[in-house]
């Protein structure tokens, strides 16, 4: 911001004096600022504070007996109610120096008791006011005249001699009279007009001198009433006939009510916040009265008759000198020797209210002795010819007073909350953040539970029982920096017969057979930390392949799919999981109480939809074991036929070639090449039958490309020479140097089996295009041919298959991998559902978007803090993925967009149609993990929670775990209990107890 200093033509102030005034109105204009940062409750500046103390400490040993030993709290032993002590002298102190700043100003013992009255006995508001008005009205015009010095001048020659010349100048002035009146009372009520105190008062002139005759100020200007509630104040006020006063030593009673609820610590409690609400009023008060004399009232003052003897002397106009009587310090006991001892009582320590009482004298005096001084350098109130008197300049020094008291005040409680942050870092030995306080709960639980109901990492292998892993999945706090696993309450579902139905499309609806995992997951969020992120990583070994499937569960043990990634050979992909918290259950009882019937309905309407998108579900799909499954194989035949398994993922990922052209039929495979019956079918000869249908694809497929490339080329070829013959141009100037290589490499390709359906595509269409007539119907023609390829790749081993005889297949030595092979009959022309509906005609169904509803009741019963909320676990919209091209290559980094994950489902969702034959079969080892996260919410960091709210989050996230644990296990608070734990929470949680007590009655 920019200031402009404009200087009255009769200024004839020196630069200093200008320059003090440019100060005195920066001041005004930052006034607010500085007030506001003054006066904010939490401020503390630990330097600021021991500057002041340091200064105090010279005038509080004078009054003291000389052999007293004021220290600051933290060098002195003490307990903790000696904090709670302190802080009430502290504010006993403030309260009784504020009414003898008040006094300095007019406030008399007569005045104190009627306020008292007003606060105390009427029950009323005590306000206190500071009102000003100014006039200013044209008194008359002048001529002056001014001369300038008179200029001598010599000239030579004839008319030698010398000259003497001045000039004459007449300046019009124009005089005003201005008037201002001021004044600070106290009333009762809202009714200023009713008994008023009237503490100071005063109404003074001076004239106004311009060379315009425009007003230099406003005809008439009434500032706008300064009001601030002080019925605090004078309601702590004591009795001079009660028999506590000479006791106390101090006419000011405080105590703090510990026994309330709100009440934590020495500075939050609900006593504490209310003085510093009185003292932040206090200090806006203050500082906007001292601005009124400061901004408007001393510039004029300066130029009062446009006379440099008549400048006040602003400097001394401070508050230098005065003493602030609010100081926390305690006393260092002495021993025997007369040094201080190592510990003391909480008499020891602490200064008596005779002690305070000496140093409220100490500051009346100084309040004396700096009116006097002014008194020296200002006029008497009585001289109305002057703006400045004594008075104000009192008033303005007792109002920078009364904003030094409130800071003081403010700093000394601020200093308890400081000093019981620095004694708690001094036991720790650092400041504790969210990640260290999860570290120590996830060693705390290995205390407190057993092991069977501990929460266990979330990092599964994928894997067959007794087999190598093919990948693994987990979910970890996202981050640079690696970190443990989330930890959740994991239970596994006993085996009821109920598959997990997926619709991945409008004609199809898979069938998940495996195991269920129901986790509960209870995540911490500390204020400044942000909202915390999850990865959920999934990685697969070299030559082997999962899949995982994403979304939420619906009703009746049903996925809804929103996502799904295939990954094999080493792919490592890393899904971001956003938290989305909704209200607590308390929040959302109390959001509703005053809403209309209708409004609740709709709220609890739209809530359980909230509360069923809690239920967060994954499946993970073995590809392995379902192809043996799908192609009629025994289990863990495929497991070391590496290429064979990948040529089969090619032909449905690909090329969508339908399973039924590559599955072993007994039948019609169980014949040797001679056309004989084969006696003995082996493990190996069903494996050798589906590598000849998967070759023969292969053959089938090759010739089919070779086509297609040839026709390409014969095409392009014929182009160029047609226009060779029309246009002039050379036969081979059709396919230039670069064409003809990229077509001779896509023969290559072909020839080596390199090219894929989706390669064709594209290279059909990066061949040259000479003519726009026929290049454009070749795109066409391409895609045709490879419809048709398409077509009789599905016939062709149909139609090439021998008729089986009718003997008898005998399985030999292989009982072991013995599986029923089903018919194709008309029980596969029933639709998915009514195949799910028979499978559980017999199984207990599961509904998981029970789950949360079931939480909520719990949280809403037992958490008493209202701190828990259900929390949205959604799939973020960019995943990383890393991807081997060979098994010798290095790893490449690509992030997968919306476009991306798209065709990642598309891909998923076509592999898991052929594996399943379109839903009719189920898809078994298919492990079903349900996720429902809750978020235990702090509204302060781990220190101030512990510090500022007197709260141990220790106990606090134990109670939340106990009641997650408690529900998704199914079973009492004590079973989960190592054995000592149950009194400990019985003392802590005491509803938890309850809460098994009652049901076990």
């Amino acid at each position: 911001q920019a200031l402009t200093v404009e200087r009255h033509p009769s200024d004839s102030h020196s630069n200093g004096e200008t320059l003090f005034h440019c100060n005195i109105t920066l001041r005004c204009l930052f006034g607010t600022i500085i007030m506001s940062r003054a006066t904010s409750v939490d401020r503390y500046n630990d330097r600021e504070m021991r500057l002041r103390v340091d200064q105090a400490l010279t005038v509080v040993k004078m009054v003291l007996d000389a052999t007293r030993r004021p220290a600051y709290p933290g060098d002195v032993p003490h307990k903790y109610d000696d904090k709670y002590k302190l802080a009430e002298l502290l504010v006993q102190s403030a309260y009784a120096s504020q009414v003898q700043a008040l006094a300095a100003i007019g406030l008399t013992e007569e005045h104190i008791q009627l306020l008292r009255t007003w606060a105390v006995d009427q029950k009323a508001i005590v306000t206190l006011r500071f009102a000003a008005s100014e006039e200013c009205i044209f008194d008359r015009e002048e001529e002056n005249v001014i001369e300038s010095p008179t200029v001598t001048t010599e000239t030579s020659g004839i008319l030698r001699g010398k000259r003497s010349t001045k000039v004459t100048t007449k300046v019009k002035q124009y005089i005003y009279n201005f008037r201002c009146n001021w004044q600070i009372i106290a009333f009762k009520g809202s009714d200023p007009v009713a008994p008023t105190c009237t503490l100071a008062t005063r109404t003074a002139a001076s004239e106004i001198v311009t060379s315009t005759k425009d007003s230099p100020r406003p005809r008439k200007y009434n500032h706008a009433n300064n009001d601030v509630d002080i019925t605090e104040l004078f309601a702590r006020m004591s009795k001079p006939t009660d028999a506590k006063a000479p006791e106390s030593g101090l006419p000011v009673s405080f105590e703090i009510d510990r026994t309330k609820d709100t009440c934590r610590t020495p500075r939050r409690n609900a006593d504490v916040d209310e003085v510093l609400g009185l003292c932040t009023r206090l200090n806006t008060w203050a500082n906007t009265t001292q601005s009124y004399f400061q901004g408007r009232i001393i510039p004029q003052a300066s130029r009062q008759g446009g006379d440099k003897d008549s400048t006040v002397p602003l400097p001394q106009i401070t508050n230098n000198g005065i003493f602030v009587p609010v100081l926390p310090l305690f006393e260092s006991p002495l021993d025997d020797n007369g040094t201080a001892g190592d510990s003391a009582a909480a008499s020891d320590v602490l200064f008596s209210t005779q002690d305070l009482s000496a140093f409220v004298k100490e500051q009346t005096r100084s309040l004396a002795e700096k009116q006097q001084k002014l008194s020296t350098e200002f006029p008497t109130d009585t001289d109305t010819a002057k703006l400045i008197s004594v008075k104000e300049a009192m008033v303005i020094a007792v109002m920078l007073h009364t904003q030094d008291i409130t800071a003081a005040l403010l700093n000394g409680i601020n200093d308890i909350e400081h000093l019981l942050m620095e004694q708690l870092h001094s036991a720790i030995g650092k400041y504790v953040q969210g990640k260290d306080f999860a570290d120590y709960m996830r060693f705390h639980d290995t205390k407190l539970y057993t092991d069977a109901y501990a929460p266990q990492p979330f990092c599964y292998a994928v894997r067959r029982p007794g087999r190598f892993p093919e990948g693994l999945l987990s979910i970890e706090p996202a981050g640079d920096s690696p970190s443990e696993y989330i930890r959740t309450f994991a239970h596994k579902l006993a085996p009821s017969g109920v598959p997990t139905r997926c619709q991945v499309s409008d004609a199809a609806t898979i069938n998940f057979v495996g195991d269920k995992y129901l986790h509960g997951c209870l995540l911490q969020e500390f204020a400044g930390s942000g909202m915390s992120t999850l990865t959920l990583t999934a990685r697969a070994r070299q030559f082997s392949s999962f899949m995982v499937v994403l979304g939420r569960m619906g009703p009746g043990c049903t996925l809804i799919p929103k996502h799904a990634v295939l990954l094999q050979n080493q792919d490592d992909v890393q899904i971001p999981l956003d938290l989305e918290q909704i209200p607590s259950a308390k929040e959302f009882r109390d959001a509703i109480e005053s809403l209309s019937p209708e409004q609740q309905r709709f709220a609890k309407a739209y809530r359980s939809m909230q509360l069923e998108g809690t239920v967060f579900g994954m499946v993970v799909v073995q590809i392995k074991p379902q192809l043996e499954r799908l192609l009629n194989l025994p289990e863990g035949s495929l497991t070391k036929e590496i290429k064979l398994t990948q040529d089969i993922m090619q032909m449905f990922v690909e090329y969508q070639i339908p399973s039924d052209l590559m599955t072993y039929d007994a039948d019609a495979d169980a014949i040797a090449s001679d056309g004989s019956q084969t006696a003995v079918v082996t493990v190996k000869s069903k494996i050798d039958a589906v590598r000849r249908h998967v070759a023969a694809l292969h053959e089938m497929i090759q010739v089919k490309k070779e086509e297609i490339v040839s026709d390409t080329i014969t095409s392009a070829i014929a182009d160029d020479a047609s226009l060779a013959f029309g246009g002039g141009r050379s036969w081979g100037g059709g396919l230039e140097g670069g064409e003809l290589s990229q077509a001779r490499s896509f023969t290559l390709e072909a020839d080596r089996g390199m090219v894929t359906h989706h390669s064709l595509r594209e290279e059909s269409h990066a061949l040259p295009k000479r003519s726009k007539k026929k290049s454009a119907a070749s795109p066409r023609m391409v895609t045709k041919s490879v419809n048709r390829v398409a077509l009789r790749s599905m016939e062709l081993p149909l139609q090439s298959a021998p008729m089986a005889t009718s003997s008898r297949v005998v399985h030999a030595d292989l009982s072991e991998h013995r599986e029923k092979i089903e018919p194709l009959s008309d029980s596969h022309s029933q639709t998915p559902m009514d195949v799910v509906a028979d499978d559980t005609s017999d199984g207990t169904e599961i509904d998981f978007t029970q789950v949360p509803t079931i939480l909520d009741k719990q949280f809403e019963r037992l958490d008493l803090d209202s701190a828990l909320h259900p929390t949205i676990i959604n799939v973020g919209s960019m995943w990383t993925r890393k991807r081997k091209e060979t098994i010798l290559s290095q790893f490449d980094t690509e992030q997968l967009r919306q476009r991306s994950l798209d065709s990642e489902k598309d891909k998923a969702f076509d592999l898991l149609d052929a594996i399943s034959r379109s839903g009719s079969l189920d898809v078994a080892d298919a492990t079903l993990h349900v996720i429902v996260a809750a978020t235990h919410c702090f509204k302060q960091s781990v220190m101030d929670t512990v510090i500022k709210d007197n709260v141990n989050p220790i106990e606090k996230v134990e109670r939340s775990s106990l009641i997650i644990a408690s529900s998704v296990h199914g079973c009492a608070v004590p079973t989960l209990l190592k054995p000592g734990q149950q009194e400990r929470i019985a003392e802590f949680s005491p509803a938890l107890m309850a809460e098994t007590a009652e049901s076990d009655a």
